[in-house]
C-alpha cells in the first residue's frame, strides 16, 4: 500500500467522542474548535488524529466543518493521511490471505459503520491475525473518524454508504456455498453408488401411499388429495418391500454417529418403524409435527388430521449419535425440547418458485438439520421432491445430495436453488426459517365492515366464548397471544398489537354499549384491548378464507403474517 506520509510536528489536544448514530456523531464533530486532536490510541503506540478544518470542497464549496484523519507515529513524528481507497485495498489483500478472517474483519468494520464503538469489541478486533498490511485495530479506529468526516460533508449519509458499497461486493465475492447435488433417478439406483460412511444425516419423505381420491380444503377450496401416481396405495406386501429396500441401502452410507429421519402418517409409518428395526437401526424418538394451521376435515367423520410423524433413528444400537442438544434447548427458549413440534405448514413465501404436493416447511427441516449435523456436514434426501431439505441445508452451510425421479420437481428444485444466489432473497429465507413459532400468536377475527371500523376506532375487539360462528374458544397458544387481526369476509384485514399479552376481560353487554357497540347474542363477552395503530403485514395466510370457518375466530402464529 502506497502511503502519503510526511514529517510534521503537531500540537494535539485529547478528544474523546464515542461512536454513535451518524447524525449525533457528525453533530459533535461540527461543534469542536479548529485545531488538531488526538482521538484514538492504538496498541502499537500510534495514534489516530484529526485536524479541523480539513479543507475539502463539497459541491464546489469549501467545507469549513470538514476534518482530515491521520495516523500519527510519535516515534518519528510522521503523519499518514489515510484514505478510503488505502483501507479497502488493505482489506482486499487480507481477504486474499485468509478468506474467513477477512469476512470477520469486514463484519467488525460493519459494526463500526452501524454506530458501535470499536473499544466495546476491541478483543474481537485484536484477535484477528493477518500477515498482510496494517493492523486491523488501526484501520477500524481510523474508519470510525473517516465515516464521521463523510457525515459532516454529506449529512444524508451518501458518502458513508457509497464507501461501504465496495465492501458489500467484496463480501459477495467471498461467499462459498455448500455443494448442492441433484440426481434425476430412482434412489434405489443412486444410493449404492454413494461412498460408505459418508453421510452425516438422511431426511426422507417417502410416499405415504394415501392418494385414494379423497378430498380436503386448500386456500378455502375443496380439492382432491391425490398427489400423483407415485403415491397411490399398493398392497401391504409392496409397501413393506419398497421401504425395506431403500432403508437397508441407506444404513452403510451413514457415518457411525449418523442418523436418519423419516416422515409419515399412519398409512406408512408403522411399516417404516418395522423396517428400521429389522435393518439394525436404533430408534431414538418419534417426533410429532403438530400443524398449527391444518385444513378442516370435510367428512366430519374423523378427528381432524393435524399431525405427521417423523421417526428419528441412528445407524448403530451401540455407537452414540450426533445430537446438538444445547442448540435445540436454546431454540426452545432455554427449555428441553420435547418430541412434539408445533410448526405451521408451508407458507406462501416458500412457494415463490412453484410447489410440490407434499412439500415440507423449511422451518421443519431447519430444526432437523440443526439437531443432527454441523456446518460442512452432508445430508441425503432420497425422495427430494422440491428439495426443501437441500434449501435448508444450503442456508445452514451443509452439503446436500438429492435424488428425485420426476423432471418436473428437479426443475422446481433448481429454481429454488437459483433463488438462493440472490443475497437479499437468501437472507430473507434464512430470517424466516429462524423465526420461533413458539413465540407469539395472532387472534384472527371476522367482523362486519361497520363493526370492524368501530372496533379499530375504539381499540376493542369483542367475541362470545365457544366454538360457533363469531365466538372464541380458548386453546393452546392463547397464553402467547400478542396480536389481533380483524377482517371482513377474509378481506380488508388489519393487524394490531394487544395492550397485554395472552389476557382478556369479561364485559357485560351494557359495558360494550357505553362504547357505541350493539351486542345482541349474549349478556357477557370476551374483550381484547389493542393499540389501534395498524402494523405492517408482509403476507396473508392462505387459509384466511375457509368457507364457514372464515367467520370463526382462530389463532395463528405471527410467522404466518411476517
Amino acid at each position: 500500500m502506497a502511503k502519503n506520509i510526511y514529517p510534521h510536528k503537531i500540537d494535539l489536544k485529547a478528544l474523546s467522542i464515542r461512536n454513535t448514530n451518524r447524525q449525533d456523531f457528525a453533530a459533535q464533530l461540527i461543534g469542536i474548535e479548529y485545531r488538531g486532536y488526538e482521538v484514538e490510541q492504538c496498541d502499537d503506540g500510534r495514534k489516530i488524529v484529526i485536524t479541523k478544518p480539513g479543507g475539502k470542497r463539497v459541491f464546489g464549496q469549501p467545507k469549513k466543518e470538514d476534518i482530515l484523519v491521520f495516523i500519527f507515529n510519535p516515534t518519528d513524528e510522521t503523519l499518514w493521511q489515510i484514505t478510503h481507497k488505502q483501507i479497502f485495498e488493505d482489506v482486499e489483500a487480507k481477504c486474499q490471505e485468509n478468506k474467513e478472517e477477512g469476512k470477520k474483519f469486514i463484519s467488525l468494520l460493519e459494526r463500526t459503520l452501524n454506530g458501535e464503538e470499536p473499544m466495546d469489541f476491541i478483543e474481537d478486533i485484536r484477535s484477528l491475525s493477518f500477515q498482510t498490511g496494517e493492523k486491523p485495530e488501526v484501520l477500524i479506529k481510523a474508519y470510525k473518524w473517516i465515516w464521521g468526516q463523510e457525515d459532516v460533508n454529506y449529512p444524508n449519509g451518501e458518502g458513508r454508504f457509497k464507501s461501504w458499497s465496495g465492501y458489500v461486493e467484496l463480501l459477495k465475492s467471498l461467499q462459498t456455498f455448500p455443494n448442492f447435488t441433484l440426481h434425476l433417478a430412482d434412489c434405489i439406483d443412486i444410493i449404492p453408488q454413494l461412498p460408505d460412511n459418508s453421510l452425516d444425516a438422511i431426511f426422507a419423505d417417502p410416499p405415504y401411499f394415501l392418494s385414494n381420491g379423497g378430498i380436503s380444503v386448500q386456500s378455502g377450496k375443496q380439492v382432491c388429495v391425490d398427489k400423483g401416481d407415485w403415491d397411490k396405495g399398493g398392497t401391504p406386501e409392496y409397501i413393506y418391500e419398497f421401504n425395506k429396500r431403500w432403508i437397508s441401502l441407506c444404513r452403510p452410507k451413514l457415518k457411525d454417529d449418523g442418523t436418519i429421519w423419516i416422515s409419515g402418517t399412519y398409512h406408512n409409518i408403522f411399516v417404516v418403524q418395522r423396517c428400521l428395526q429389522e435393518c439394525g437401526y436404533k430408534i431414538l424418538n418419534i417426533i410429532t409435527w403438530q400443524k398449527t394451521d391444518p385444513p378442516p376435515n370435510l367428512s366430519c367423520r374423523y378427528f381432524n388430521f393435524s399431525t405427521e410423524l417423523i421417526i428419528w433413528a441412528r445407524k448403530s444400537p451401540k455407537i452414540p449419535h450426533k445430537f446438538n442438544y444445547d442448540v435445540m434447548k436454546e431454540l426452545n427458549g432455554d427449555k428441553q425440547m420435547t418430541d412434539v413440534w408445533r410448526l405451521p405448514a408451508v407458507g406462501k413465501w416458500e412457494k415463490t418458485c412453484g410447489k410440490h404436493p407434499t412439500q415440507k416447511p423449511l422451518r421443519l427441516l431447519y430444526r432437523v438439520i440443526l439437531a443432527s449435523t454441523d456446518k460442512g456436514g452432508t445430508i441425503l434426501d432420497p425422495f427430494a421432491g422440491s428439495s426443501t431439505t437441500g434449501i435448508a441445508a444450503n442456508l445452514l452451510e451443509r452439503n446436500f445430495i438429492g435424488i428425485e425421479k420426476e423432471q418436473e420437481f428437479i426443475n422446481l428444485s433448481n429454481r429454488r436453488f437459483n433463488e438462493l444466489q440472490d443475497s437479499e432473497k437468501r437472507q430473507k429465507l434464512l430470517d424466516n426459517i429462524k423465526k420461533n413459532d413458539a413465540s407469539a400468536t395472532v387472534l384472527v377475527n371476522h367482523a362486519r365492515k361497520e363493526l370492524r371500523e368501530l372496533m379499530v376506532e375504539k381499540g376493542i375487539c369483542y367475541l362470545r366464548a365457544g366454538d360457533s360462528k363469531g365466538s372464541l374458544q380458548v386453546t393452546p397458544g392463547f397464553e402467547r397471544m400478542k396480536y389481533v387481526l380483524l377482517h371482513t369476509n377474509g378481506e380488508n384485514y388489519q393487524l394490531f398489537r394487544l395492550k397485554k399479552e395472552g389476557t382478556f376481560q369479561i364485559w357485560t353487554k351494557e359495558n360494550l354499549e357505553k362504547y357505541g357497540f350493539s351486542p345482541e347474542h349474549s349478556p357477557y363477552y370476551i374483550v381484547l384491548n389493542f393499540d389501534n395503530k395498524p402494523l405492517e403485514i408482509s403476507q396473508t395466510p392462505q387459509s384466511l378464507k375457509q368457507r364457514l370457518n372464515t367467520y370463526k375466530a382462530r389463532l395463528y402464529s405471527i410467522n404466518e403474517f411476517c
